[in-house]
């Protein structure tokens, strides 16, 4: 490959040339062009491997880059993973506390029930009791209200035979 590059900027020409074959140029001309002619295949030399390492460098770059890209997808997958994990927890545990939750309201609502069934059965019993209260009192009324009659008729009845009976003794007095 370095001789495919130095054959294509010409480098392979410059090399094949022998200044010091040539006969009519000064010696100091000859050395600056021998000069020239190292410098320039030292250049192209250092240019092509600088090249190279800079392609190298650039697949290892590549290479790390898409490394670090597959990293960075698997880590992205696993973060999602790991989500999707976290999430069908959080959605079991809600769903078991909700569960728990009906449970209990459940078992509150048979209390309450129960609790209404005693009240009603104690409150029908507070009003027979008070039913009976009432039929006593009713009851009571009439029976006070009958002895009341009977007391005024007992009494008139009383006064009316006193009062006979006086009659009649003063008639037997005055006629005796």
């Amino acid at each position: 490959m370095l001789k495919d590059q130095m054959e294509f900027h010409g480098i392979n020409a410059i090399l094949a040339l022998e200044p010091d074959t040539w006969k009519n140029i000064p010696a100091p001309v000859i050395n600056a062009i021998k000069l020239i002619i190292n410098a320039s295949n030292k250049t192209h030399k250092k240019l092509f491997e600088t090249q190279m390492l800079m392609e190298e460098m650039g697949q290892r770059q590549t290479a790390t880059a898409l490394r670090i890209n597959k990293d960075m997808q698997r880590n992205t997958e696993r973060i999602e993973g790991t989500i999707k994990l976290i999430d069908k927890n959080q959605t079991r545990t809600l769903n078991e506390f909700k569960d728990e939750q009906e449970v209990v309201r459940a078992h509150l609502e048979q209390q309450l029930d129960f609790r209404d069934v005693l009240n009603l059965q104690k409150f029908k019993e507070v009003n027979e009791e008070i039913a009976k209260m009432s039929e006593d009192a009713v009851i009571r009324s009439w029976v006070a209200e009958e002895i009341d009659k009977r007391a005024i008729e007992v009494a008139t009845t009383a006064k009316t035979d006193h009062d006979s009976l006086e009659n009649l003794v003063k008639t037997n007095q005055d006629t005796i």
